[in-house]
């Protein structure tokens, strides 16, 4: 059994990461692709167009879409507000991708980038989870598959293992209802207040990956293994 819940740990941590990991990787790599390829220049707003869309549960969503010129590229950008047509702003744009470019003065660091998209906060918890992660899915592998030795049961040990046996089933039941409550009120808030401008089909995946990943965080943190016997 307690291998079985080190598997369930590990699949969970290794799951978590893997979620972290695809959610910043396109700032990770447009960051980057800035950091290295960026190029300071001045762009002028061509063209502006605004529209709205329906948004879910009544939400009017507000599109505020300027095309920009710079360098012979054109690039699509809201700017959450009208500005003029004619108006010339520096940007920093990628000489190997244009498509990615963002507002400023200066080239910066991948770091600053990623602290731009993502606040201090945000970046702070990254980089603790992408440090910790792999290290408690290293150190549960390395108990997984060199497991303490343990010496001869006695026959009372064999007696209460095989009541314990007996008993699992029922242990593994009672956190169950608990984890699927939390589980499914996680998945109603983050479709409450996710991402609305994505499609829908995207939130919903989304949102169950994530609930998913809480149900098997709390389902292991309630899950109560068999007491130890003196």
């Amino acid at each position: 059994m307690e291998r079985i819940k080190l598997i369930l740990k590990i699949t969970a941590y290794l799951s978590f990461l893997i979620l972290v990991i695809w959610y910043s990787s396109v700032s990770i790599l447009k960051g980057y692709d800035l950091s290295q390829n960026g190029k300071v220049t001045t762009a002028k707003v061509i063209a502006y167009q605004y529209s709205e869309s329906s948004g879910r549960k009544g939400r009017t969503n507000r599109h505020y879409d300027h095309l920009i010129a710079f360098n012979g590229h054109k690039g699509l950008i809201d700017f959450g507000e009208e500005v003029k047509v004619g108006t010339q702003l520096y940007i920093v744009y990628s000489t190997t991708n244009p498509t990615n470019f963002v507002i400023g003065r200066n080239k910066l660091s991948i770091f600053e980038y990623l602290k731009q998209e993502h606040g201090v906060v945000g970046l702070i918890i990254g980089l603790i989870l992408v440090v910790f992660l792999p290290l408690e899915i290293l150190a549960l592998t390395r108990q997984f598959l060199s497991p303490p030795c343990k010496p001869q049961p006695t026959q009372a040990e064999v007696r209460l293992e095989q009541i314990e046996i007996n008993n699992s089933r029922e242990r593994l039941k009672k956190p169950l209802n608990s984890s699927l409550l939390i589980c499914l009120a996680s998945f109603v808030i983050f479709i409450i207040f996710g991402d609305h401008k994505s499609s829908y089909s995207s939130l919903i995946l989304t949102s169950a990956t994530f609930s998913a990943t809480i149900f098997i965080f709390v389902y292991l943190f309630t899950y109560k293994p068999k007491k130890e016997i003196n």
